[in-house]
């Protein structure tokens, strides 16, 4: 699927009666956008039904929802609306093969769409692109830092709006814009998503960057920078993660998800070297336990969690999640030089690994890590919480092929 559209959102998706409203948007879809099936992942198994929503109720309640559709041509839509719970920001994802825009209708379709889904979801920002536009620009998605970069199309809602100046909205050196009702602005670069390896195309994106004002957008040259961002309605906001170094006191371990993930730590800890080459067996050779590598494991981290958003709930799952943290970890553990140990998830004081009984006792709360040897302090490295991240957010800022 070679489109795509990424919406995000600071306001709470919970209650009834917003998930009431999309089942209503989407069945009053008549075109290529109208789901067939839906899931809490894939493969979708239950029929959007009108006559029968109430499997749709009880997974919205649970904040994570896939729908799909197979034909003509294949599209999934994916709504994530956990991120409040971690104070990050709620996401509509939508995925469609190309082909369905070889009729110009199509494209006006789904920009009506996407302004219906910003209208239901209060979406802070968002755009909508060719998925080789979005690979080009991959470098920052953390809206609590900066925004990304300009695509082809382009949603800003208000905190945006107010935070750059209505004005300079209005004055846009796009193809098209148009002012929302919330007061939010929908800016075109150009006719087509197809436009995105014209060389005018880039050049337009950079005078829109730098017309808005370049102070709010990603700088690769500048990583550390410090960008103007929206005051978003987000509550102690997690702290950005860039490194296998940071202390994850401030964000807890999900102790549910740890249990699920790794129900026996001093198993795993003791199957890691194993875990780890059967996912260098997956790979059939591309993975050697090099940082370098790891940039393989982050695109491969990408294409799984979009269908599996939690794979431990399934056997096969967990094992593979399983592979992912002890392969990620045995990289850091030889880089470092360190050994593996466990840690008590809430307290985050060491345990001994050697402690069997208080351990099968209550083994959720014990989280695998990695200590580096040094002497004058004990440093600690988490692959589990990194790889977890990563895979719940789904962001660069959170990749695991940037912790060199």
């Amino acid at each position: 699927m070679n489109i795509l559209l990424n919406f995000y959102s600071d306001v709470s998706w919970d209650g009834v009666e917003r998930g009431k409203n999309l089942a209503n948007l989407l069945l009053s879809q008549d075109t290529f956008l109208l789901p067939q099936k839906f899931n809490q992942g894939l493969p979708c198994r239950f029929e959007f039904n009108p006559d029968n929503l109430e499997k749709f109720y009880e997974l919205w309640s649970s904040r994570v929802i896939v729908f799909g559709r197979k034909s003509p041509y294949p599209i999934e839509i994916y709504i994530d609306g956990r991120y409040k719970l971690i104070d990050l920001f709620n996401r509509f994802d939508l995925f469609l093969d190309q082909r369905f825009l070889q009729k110009d209708v199509n494209l006006d379709v789904l920009l009506q769409f996407a302004k219906q889904i910003y209208r239901w979801g209060d979406i802070s920002y968002g755009y909508i692109c060719h998925f080789n536009e979005w690979l080009g620009k991959r470098e920052s998605y953390d809206l609590r830092y900066s925004l990304p970069g300009v695509f082809w199309a382009n949603f800003f809602g208000p905190a945006y709006v107010n935070l750059i100046g209505k004005e300079k909205f209005l004055t846009a050196p796009v193809y098209f814009k148009e002012e929302l009702e919330n007061g939010g602005f929908l800016l075109l670069t150009t006719p087509s998503p197809f436009d995105y390896s014209l060389p005018e195309t880039s050049i337009i994106a950079h005078n829109l960057i730098k017309h808005l004002g370049q102070d709010s957008f990603f700088d690769k040259t500048q990583p550390n920078k410090i960008y103007y961002v929206p005051d978003f309605n987000l509550e102690q906001p997690l702290p950005s993660v860039t490194n296998t170094n940071y202390n994850p006191i401030s964000a807890a371990t999900p102790n549910s998800d740890l249990s699920a993930a790794i129900p026996d730590p001093q198993q795993f800890i003791t199957d890691v070297n194993k875990l780890a080459e059967a996912l260098i067996g997956r790979f059939e050779g591309e993975l050697d336990y090099s940082y370098k590598s790891l940039n393989e494991l982050d695109k491969f981290i990408m294409r799984k969690s979009y269908k599996n958003p939690e794979p431990w709930k399934t056997k096969a799952g967990q094992k593979l999640f399983q592979e992912i943290v002890a392969y990620y970890g045995e990289v850091v553990r030889r880089e470092k030089k360190g050994y593996w140990g466990l840690i008590d998830a809430e307290s985050r004081r060491q345990i001994d690994i050697k402690t069997t009984e208080l351990i099968e006792t209550n083994p959720k709360t014990f989280e695998p890590v990695i200590l580096e040897n040094n002497e004058k302090q004990s440093i600690y490295h988490y692959p589990f919480i990194s790889v977890l991240r990563y895979w719940i957010e789904r962001e660069p800022s959170t990749k695991l092929g940037d912790r060199s």
